[in-house]
C-alpha cells in the first residue's frame, strides 16, 4: 500500500470532527471521502464537505457505509460511539473512534473482539500514546529507580460550563451522553498512566458533581504494588497542567497536559535534562500518522498493543464502581 492514501469517512460535525478534518486535509496519507451527520445537521455537513473537498455528505449512515472508504472515524458524543463503530466493523471497514472508545469496558471489549475476528484495524484516537516525548519517557523510566508516585493534572475551565450552570443541556455535561471530566479530560491522564504502568490493583474516584450528577471535576486514585497514581481533571476550574513521576533515583515532569505533552524534564543525580521531541504544531498529527502507517504496513501487533491500553483504561474506571 506504499503511497496509497487512506480514504477516510468522518462521522460527526461537531468541534472534534471539524478539528480532525482540518488536520487530515493537510496530511499526505489521507483522503477525505465521505461525511455523515444527523439529518438536521446536513447543511453544516455540506458546508464542511465543500470546504474540504469531500465528495459525499449525507444524513444516512447506510449510504455512508456504502461509500468508497477504507476507514471510518467516529467523532460523536461518548455514548454514541459503540453502535456506529460496530456497524462499520460489520461492513468490513477499519475504524478510528474518538476517545474514549466506549464509555464501558464491555462495549470496548466487544469492538476489540469484532475487529480481531474480522481482521480489521481498530484505533482509539487519544493523542497521549503517540508522541515522541511519550516513547522517550517510557524509555527513560528505569533511570528513576523504583517509582512510588505519579501525579497528573489536567484542569481546563470549560467554555460550556457557565451555560451548564444556567441550565442548558449539552452533551459535555450530560450523564446520558457519558459526559463529564473523567471521560473527557481525565481519560488522557489514565492513558498516560496505563500506557506506562498497566492496570492498577485498586482504584477509587472522588468527584465534584454538578446539579444533575455529572462529574464537573474529580480525582482518580489508582493503586499499584509499591506505587500510587493520582489523576485529577476539571472542567469547572483552571489549573497548572502537568504529570510528575517520582522514583527513588529521580523524577520526571511533563511540562503541560499529557494530551499535548509539549516537553518534559528529567532530573537524576541532581542534574536536569530537558526534552522536546515533538516538532508538530498540531497535536493530532502524531496519532493520525501512526494510524496511516499501521494501515499501510498492516501492523496488527502494534494496533492490538494499543487496544490493550484502551482496555486497561476502562478496566481502571470499572475498578472505581
Amino acid at each position: 500500500m506504499t503511497g496509497k492514501k487512506m480514504r477516510t469517512g468522518i462521522v460527526g460535525t461537531g468541534r472534534m470532527a471539524a478539528e480532525t478534518m482540518k488536520a487530515l486535509a493537510g496530511m499526505p496519507g489521507y483522503e477525505l471521502s465521505a461525511l455523515c451527520c444527523r439529518p438536521h445537521s446536513l447543511p453544516q455537513a455540506q458546508e464542511l464537505a465543500a470546504r474540504y473537498g469531500i465528495p459525499l455528505a449525507t444524513g444516512n449512515y447506510n449510504e455512508f457505509l456504502e461509500a468508497d472508504t477504507d476507514i471510518v472515524y467516529i467523532a460523536l458524543v461518548n455514548s454514541a460511539h459503540y453502535e456506529p463503530a460496530r456497524q462499520a466493523l460489520l461492513c468490513g471497514k477499519h475504524v478510528i473512534v474518538e476517545k474514549p472508545m466506549c464509555p464501558t469496558l464491555a462495549e470496548t471489549q466487544e469492538l476489540v473482539r469484532l475487529a480481531r475476528e474480522r481482521h480489521l484495524l481498530l484505533f482509539e484516537a487519544v493523542t497521549t500514546l503517540h508522541f515522541k516525548n511519550f516513547f522517550k519517557i517510557r524509555e527513560l523510566l528505569p533511570r528513576l529507580g523504583n517509582i512510588h508516585h505519579v501525579i497528573c493534572n489536567y484542569s481546563q475551565f470549560s467554555s460550556r460550563y457557565d451555560r451548564y450552570l444556567a441550565g442548558e443541556k449539552m452533551p459535555a455535561f450530560d450523564p446520558q451522553c457519558a459526559g463529564g471530566s473523567l471521560l473527557d479530560l481525565n481519560v488522557y491522564n489514565l492513558n498516560f498512566v496505563a500506557g506506562l504502568f498497566g492496570t492498577p490493583t485498586k482504584a477509587a474516584y472522588h468527584a465534584v458533581r454538578g446539579y444533575n450528577g455529572i462529574d464537573t471535576s474529580g480525582t482518580l486514585v489508582a493503586e499499584y504494588p509499591g506505587m500510587v497514581a493520582v489523576c485529577t481533571a476539571a472542567k469547572d476550574a483552571d489549573g497548572d497542567n502537568f504529570a510528575l513521576i517520582e522514583g527513588e533515583k529521580g523524577w520526571l515532569r511533563v511540562n503541560g497536559p499529557v494530551n499535548t505533552m509539549p516537553s518534559f524534564t528529567l532530573c537524576t543525580d541532581g542534574e536536569r535534562q530537558e526534552f522536546a521531541l515533538d516538532d508538530t504544531a498540531n497535536r493530532l498529527t502524531a496519532e493520525f500518522e501512526c494510524f496511516a502507517k499501521a494501515w499501510r504496513e498492516q501492523d496488527y501487533p502494534m494496533v492490538y498493543s494499543l487496544l490493550e491500553t484502551a482496555c486497561r483504561v476502562m478496566e481502571t474506571i470499572e475498578l472505581t464502581k
